[in-house]
């Protein structure tokens, strides 16, 4: 998700490109990315799980973020 919505550039570029390169917990992986079909309530849940509440939370689940979910997928 993009905080900042569909519009950040960095969230064009990857949707654009639709493949990247992620590292997150010492994995490093080639991805293949889609818009998310139905980034609803488990997502939301995940979020608020790692982050608690607050502002953060209400930026990351907020409609904005919502539309800019993407699905990744290792290729």
């Amino acid at each position: 998700r993009s905080v900042h919505g569909p519009g950040a550039s960095w969230f064009r570029t990857l949707r654009e490109a639709g493949e990247g390169h992620i590292q997150a917990g010492g994995v490093s992986r080639d991805v293949v990315v889609e818009p998310a079909v139905d980034p609803g309530l488990d997502l939301d849940s995940a979020y608020r799980e790692t982050y608690g509440g607050g502002r953060p939370l209400r930026a990351i689940t907020g409609p904005l973020a919502v539309r800019a979910t993407l699905k990744i997928t290792p290729s």
